[in-house]
């Protein structure tokens, strides 16, 4: 016997936010990879022994950069789509409870 499922388990919801996390952690990782580039060359710049770092360092640099650019815009992207889907789940309810009062049905809560 199978239960139901939340609401927001559904396959078109989780689709739909696997869609935006994974665009908001490329755009992430672009804009990661951007900073990440001006701040080396900012620093390489300033101190010179950071200019005569091995390339585990420099690699550990960008990595860090462009992997805080991901997660910082995926994170930001969740925060925006539960706000809209939360909007969405109260029209939803809204519209649940307008037809039952038309339809002279009580439904005590969604």
């Amino acid at each position: 016997m199978t239960q139901a499922k939340p609401l927001h388990y559904e396959e078109g919801n989780i689709k739909r936010l696997n869609k935006e996390i994974s665009t908001a952690l490329f755009i992430g990782g672009v804009k990661g990879l951007v900073f990440g580039l001006g701040s080396f060359f900012a620093v390489s710049m300033a101190y010179p022994s950071f200019r005569r770092s091995r390339l585990p360092v420099k690699a550990f640099w960008f990595v860090c950069w462009i992997g805080a650019g991901a997660v910082f815009d995926a994170d930001k992207q969740v925060v925006v789509y539960s706000t809209k889907y939360k909007i969405e789940k109260e029209r939803r309810d809204q519209m649940i409870l307008e037809q039952a009062a038309d339809n002279g049905e009580y439904i005590d809560s969604l």
